[in-house]
């Protein structure tokens, strides 16, 4: 029998964790969905707070001569507060929306170059196999986000075997899963068939009974140490952002193996990069700031500013559709959040487009651009911003837009 999320399989000790909710009663919430949605919840706060204080720190930098002796004390304030969000990509990622810069990557050699970074701290009683098969096909993935889930796996893996002596396997294949392995799943949403790319860690340690098995990538349940983050709790959410999933098989006194399953990239699932603009872009005219943060709001507002544009705020996508109607849609430019009260930014949107078709827009979030995309459907804006951003990642994004490109001076 399957384990509610996991795969379902005739051999009890298989689990394959793609957390995928079952029918309930409304007012019941599993546990691990209400630490989700508040993992989710804080991250997004604290990245319109740390947008705050990376564009003020920004904005205070390029206020200062380069001799100035506060120069210091804003970059280790920006150093920190992009530590900060890395924390929130962390929660993100457990609650399956963390920000990805997908591209097509050889896992094996990811795979190869986190094992050869870790190397020097594993004990000397511990033996890594290398079994990396040659010439995968590419995946479509995150590179940093990759590496960490082997990290992760890997260190799990050598916790699980001890002081030693004993074995961590690490193997890739390139399989295709179907039937059983991947459409099975006791909620009764699947792995889509096709060709995945595998990565499998195994280790001799002393194994996990059902539970323990079924509980591995329970946020207090991963093994970790205090202070040293997510642990395993994020790879379900970075596979299943992925496209992918986790297996585990696992009994008392027979060891551990993991196996992670990302799909093969496609012609279709390969997006091209966009081309990054001029250091020195700037551009007139006038835009309007939409976000229910005041302080995002203030930053973007004085960055833009300082990019060429008049600036117009709203604290809702109610006031920015009445804002943009009032004015027959003549903004150059709208930056526009997309989580907001009473109206959020996919409504607005669609309600702009109704008045001026050609808006050029910039959405901001602190999900990812694929969370963003589910929600617009065939919506697409001009460009995307992912919070918190500061400067330089705000011009990035004006640049991608050829409207405001023709319309930059010089």
């Amino acid at each position: 029998m399957g384990v509610k999320g996991h795969l379902a399989d005739p051999d009890p000790r298989r689990s394959f964790h793609r957390e995928t909710p079952t029918p309930r009663p409304a007012s019941v919430v599993p546990r691990s969905e209400s630490l989700e949605a508040m993992a989710s919840g804080i991250a997004h706060d604290f990245n319109n707070l740390l947008t705050g204080i990376l564009g003020n720190a920004g904005l205070a930098a390029a206020s200062l001569p380069q001799s100035s002796p506060a120069r210091p004390y804003l970059e280790r304030m920006e150093a920190s507060a992009l530590l900060a969000a890395d924390l929130c990509r962390q929660m993100l990622a457990y609650a399956g929306r963390g920000p990805l810069q997908l591209v097509p990557c050889d896992l094996g050699l990811l795979v190869a170059d986190t094992l050869a970074l870790m190397e020097p701290t594993l004990g000397q009683n511990i033996r890594v196999d290398r079994d990396l098969a040659r010439s995968l096909p590419a995946v479509l993935a995150d590179p940093g986000q990759v590496r960490r889930m082997v990290l992760e796996l890997v260190s799990r893996a050598v916790d699980a075997v001890g002081a030693g002596p004993g074995c961590v396997q690490v193997s890739t294949r390139c399989r295709e899963l179907g039937g059983a392995e991947g459409a099975a799943l006791a909620a009764g949403v699947a792995l889509p068939p096709g060709r995945y790319v595998v990565l499998e860690v195994a280790d001799d340690g002393a194994g996990l009974g059902p539970e323990d098995a079924v509980r591995l990538f329970e946020p207090f349940s991963s093994g970790r140490l205090a202070g040293q983050g997510l642990g395993l709790a994020a790879l379900p959410g970075l596979a299943r952002a992925h496209g992918g999933g986790l297996e585990v098989r696992s009994a008392p006194g027979e060891g551990t193996r993991i196996r992670l399953a990302l799909p093969v990239a496609t012609e279709d699932n390969v997006a091209a990069g966009a081309a990054a603009g001029d250091a020195d872009w700037r551009a007139t005219g006038t835009a309007l700031v939409v976000d229910d943060e005041e302080g995002v709001r203030a930053v973007a507002g004085e960055l833009l500013q300082r990019f060429g544009f008049q600036v117009v705020e709203a604290r809702d996508g109610l006031d920015a559709v009445r804002r943009f109607r009032a004015r027959d849609g003549q903004f150059e430019l709208v930056l526009l959040d997309l989580t907001m009260p009473r109206m959020d930014g996919h409504a607005a949107f669609q309600e702009m487009l109704t008045i001026r078709p050609g808006v050029a827009v910039i959405l901001m979030s602190g999900f990812s651009l694929q969370q963003a995309a589910e929600r617009l459907g065939g919506t697409r804006p001009g460009a995307f911003l992912q919070k918190p951003f500061g400067r330089e990642a705000l011009r990035r994004a004006l640049a991608e837009i050829p409207a405001l490109r023709t319309m930059a001076p010089g």
